[in-house]
């Protein structure tokens, strides 16, 4: 073997064998292993996180009071709600977090990477301030814990807005110092924390549900402050009894209106404004999901550890439902501040602090999850004015950090948890709203690629999981519901604009598809007349330079002149011809390179967007253009979606190119063959491009009935910018032996009912020159709508005004068998008539010069002229049809040459 030729390729040196890519990916998973050395599993990196965030400080300070305002019956009810659509989101946060590889970001990750960029960017920035609002949150819990603990040691007035603010700062800026000294520090002593607050709940337990001791602070009374009146607060006893029966009793129903101490307010609280202010507690699900970067395997920890801590802190909230609401009276549920410390063991103090420990825990771990979440926001591009956020892998989230800090700080200023509590909550259930729409979304659409390793989910579940997110957005305040949401739609415009370029696919591409397929379904078949629309085919040619610019569409005059029509509302095809005429003989991509036979569709796709037109892109590789085309009209489309129009360009060269005139003419005969109207632009070059503007006005010269197309194609176009500004005007041909007053009325009278803003104009014409392309037979409007005669003849039933709008006299009466003819065999040019070069008659080629004349004098200075394609008369040649159009049309700016299918695309009925 010569060596300079190289290495023989074998079978698999394109594609790669399956063996080696199977090696490369696992090389990757080891790679990926060994990295994550210290990173975290599902316990310390999942279940621990989640817990902290969970089990914080409304727990302590809120739930006892809200089982003293609501009841038993009530608490257990509002819980269970509160847990359910957690539980719910847990199990579709799980579905979708082993449906692939998680990166950073958690649930802005799955959320951006399911249903697209910008509404993952929207919602993401909203859950990151809800994160970073949840830490201030907590911090105020921490001070409230502190000011309960030790009144005499405070900064301020105990209990005073600026003391907790005063307190609150100092707090905040140890938090995020914390948090600075970096992750696996925070990650120590979160579970250090976790611990504590574990214990704390095991002697809330075993205190309350022992009852009052002879030793120690909970000897069955206690003194609390009514601090209604802040000038003189009065001291209060209350009593601590352990399970009692008629506690039960007692505190099962609700008591709204009943006076309280612990927590005044200028009005009495509500079942929703309860669950508003307790929502947050359950909202730590996401703690673990979100920091995914930092986990070893986050598809396999997150819904483990998700699900684990969610059950386990639902039912801890629920059993402390039941055991605070029986072990102490109503009175002492409402008038403390912290009943859970009070009936602790084995002493208040004990508890306090564990208290204030968690809540300083959970600000952390909150802190942590923001931070990390506005660095995967940012490094993913799609908003740029937050790209100075953005980290490298192993750094640590510095200035989001920053940013975050500075949100907490700004909510710890408000120093009320039932303000802030409501404003995360909205952000918290928007969350949770799009992650159970990821998965109903996916599991609905039946995706390929939705494939989940965990397999305890339904798309009805997530649904049910949206909706009841949705119903508590709207019960708990709708306008903040509004806000919120808001707030997220600008967030996905500003996103939408600059992520256009991210390819991660999403379920809206899925959803639109499914649509797609299932209303082309239902438009199989011939569209009903008042549905008709124009549905464009644009031939044109494409050449293909591998050393120039690569790729040149020709005649882009007629692109953007298809784009204006599509302000009918209908289809637009750019198909573009390839001329490759050594196609199929050998080894054709071997000769011309991969270059210039890739699939250039994509290309133009991308380029007609750019110009701003709304248009498909087809290519057809050629040996033969003429075959070309016909395979463009034939396969383009597809069902109801085909196109109904073919437009093309006047073949300039037709007098010494042969073939352009057999190619001109087999195109017609196949738009003929298969139901395609046909728009040839004349001068084609001429048109305008999408931002210019016409005034001159669009005249039509109505020669020969064609089911409407001529008269609603002006109408179309004038919705378009472009055209807008022109008015139409409608010639009709006549003979000098018709009335023109007469005829003129009628015409009128008819495009009225066809509800056509059009000015009518007649000309009249002599009969010796109409008589060289038609009879004198003329249509008579009045006798076409009366006449049971006419109703019953097969000429009637052709063109009848109701089913085939239109004159039926001079040139249509005389070209009515040719098109009879040519419906019953649309090949209706021989192959002799079509090579031959035989000139057309001189009397008809008079006429032509006669119309045009006339057209001359009336259009010279219009915008464009639209007029008929008019049918191949049985004794001429395809030059002399070449050479009648010609001259029909010589001289003149713009022309549109339409030939209509004879079916309807107009009614004048509603």
């Amino acid at each position: 073997m010569d060596s300079s030729q190289g290495p023989k390729e074998g079978l698999y040196s394109s594609q790669g064998r399956a063996d080696v890519k199977v090696r490369k990916y696992a090389r990757q998973i080891d790679q990926a292993r060994a990295g994550a050395a210290n990173k975290q599993g599902t316990v310390m990196g999942v279940i621990f996180p989640c817990m902290q965030n969970i089990l914080g400080v409304l727990l302590f300070l809120r739930l006892p009071w809200i089982v003293g305002v609501a009841g038993i019956g009530y608490s257990m009810l509002l819980v269970g709600i509160t847990c359910t659509c957690t539980f719910i989101t847990a199990l579709s946060l799980s579905a979708v977090a082993t449906n692939g590889k998680i990166l950073a970001g958690g649930s802005y990750f799955l959320i951006s990477r399911s249903l697209g960029p910008a509404l993952g960017a929207g919602v993401g920035l909203c859950f990151y301030c809800a994160n970073s609002i949840g830490a201030a949150m907590y911090i105020i819990g921490t001070v409230e814990a502190w000011e309960i603990a030790n009144p005499d040691l405070q900064i301020l007035e105990a209990g005073s807005f600026n003391n907790i603010r005063v307190t609150g700062y100092i707090v905040w800026a140890f938090a995020l110092a914390a948090v600075g000294g970096g992750l696996k520090y925070v990650a120590r002593l979160g579970t250090a924390i976790l611990f504590v607050v574990l214990l704390v709940i095991v002697f809330m337990y075993v205190g309350a549900l022992s009852g009052p001791r002879d030793w120690g602070e909970a000897n069955g009374s206690f003194s609390v402050f009514d601090r209604s009146d802040p000038q003189r607060p009065v001291e209060l006893t209350r009593f601590f009894t352990g399970p009692r029966s008629e506690n039960v009793e007692s505190n099962w129903g609700a008591a709204w209106e009943a006076e309280q101490s612990a927590f005044p307010s200028a009005s009495a609280p509500s079942f929703i404004s309860l669950l508003a202010l307790w929502f947050p507690a359950v909202t730590g699900i996401m703690a673990g999901s979100n920091r995914s970067a930092d986990l070893e395997n986050p598809s396999a920890s997150i819904p483990k550890g998700t699900i684990f801590a969610q059950v386990v802190t639902s039912v801890i909230y629920v059993s402390f439902c039941f055991v605070f609401g029986c072990t102490a009276p109503r009175e002492s549920l409402l008038d403390d501040k912290f009943y859970a410390a009070t009936s602790a063991f084995p002493n208040k103090t004990v508890v306090m602090y564990g208290v204030m420990l968690s809540s300083l825990g959970a600000a952390l771990q909150s802190l942590i999850s923001a931070s990390r979440l506005l660095s995967a926001i940012s490094g993913d591009g799609t908003l740029p004015i937050l790209k100075s956020f953005a980290i490298k892998p192993g750094k640590e989230p510095t200035r989001a950090l920053l940013a975050s800090g500075f949100i907490s700080f700004w909510a710890v200023t408000v120093a009320d948890l039932n303000i802030v509590n409501p404003i995360i909550t909205m952000f918290f259930l928007l969350c949770y709203f799009c992650i159970n729409m990821c998965c109903a979304l996916l599991e609905a659409l039946e995706d390929p690629n939705w494939r989940p390793r965990f397999q305890y989910h339904h798309w009805s579940v997530s649904l049910a999981g949206m909706c009841l997110c949705a119903t508590l957005m709207i019960l708990i305040s709708w306008y903040s519901a509004i806000a919120a949401i808001c707030i997220a739609g600008s967030i996905f415009m500003y996103a939408q604009k600059n992520s256009q370029e991210v390819q991660w696919g999403d379920g809206w591409t899925g959803m639109r598809y499914q649509l797609a397929r299932r209303f082309l379904e239902t438009v199989q078949g011939n569209m009903h007349i008042k549905a008709w629309r124009p549905q464009v085919l644009v031939l044109t040619g494409v050449t293909i330079d591998e050393h120039a610019a690569g790729l040149l569409l020709h005649d882009m005059e007629l692109v953007h002149f298809a784009s204006q029509l599509k302000h009918g509302q209908g289809l637009c095809v750019v198909g573009g011809l390839c001329y490759l005429p050594n196609l199929g003989r050998g080894s054709i991509i071997a000769k011309l390179g991969a270059f210039n036979i890739r699939n250039w569709a994509s290309s133009i796709q991308s380029n007609l967007n750019d110009m701003g037109v709304d248009a498909f892109a087809k290519i057809v590789y050629t040996p033969n253009r003429t075959e070309g085309i016909s395979a463009l009209i034939q396969t383009t489309g597809m069902g109801g979606l085909s196109p109904n129009c073919i437009l093309a360009s006047w073949p300039f060269s037709w007098v010494v190119n042969s073939e352009a005139r057999v190619r001109f003419i087999s195109t017609l005969q196949a738009c003929g063959v298969f139901g395609k109207a046909v728009i040839i632009a004349k001068e084609g070059h001429s048109f305008p491009k999408s931002g210019k503007t016409m005034t001159a006005p669009i005249d039509i010269w109505w020669l020969t009935s064609d089911g409407g197309l001529l008269l609603i194609l002006p109408f179309l176009l004038q919705k378009h910018q472009v055209w807008r500004q022109c008015r139409i005007r409608l010639y009709t041909v006549i003979s000098t032996s018709d009335d023109p007053v007469e005829m003129k009325a009628q015409v009128q009278s008819y495009v009225d009912d066809f509800r056509l803003p059009l000015e009518v104009h007649t000309v009249q014409l002599p009969p010796a020159v109409l008589q060289q392309v038609g009879s004198r037979t003329h249509w008579r409007r009045g006798r076409a709508r009366s006449d049971p005669q006419d109703e019953a003849s097969p000429a009637h039933r052709e063109g009848n005004m109701m089913t085939d709008p239109g004159p039926r006299g001079g040139l249509q009466a005389a070209l009515g068998a040719a098109i009879r003819q040519e419906r019953e065999n649309p090949f209706a040019v021989s192959e002799e008539r079509l090579t031959s070069s035989a000139p057309c008659d001189g009397e008809m080629l008079d006429a032509a010069k006669s119309l045009n004349k006339v057209f001359q004098k009336a259009s010279a200075s219009s915008s464009l002229l639209i007029t008929n394609l008019l049918p191949i008369p049985r004794n001429l040649s395809a030059f002399g049809y070449m050479q009648f159009q010609e001259h029909l049309t010589a001289d003149l700016t713009r022309v549109l040459l339409v030939r209509g299918t004879q079916d309807n695309v107009m009614t004048e009925f509603t």
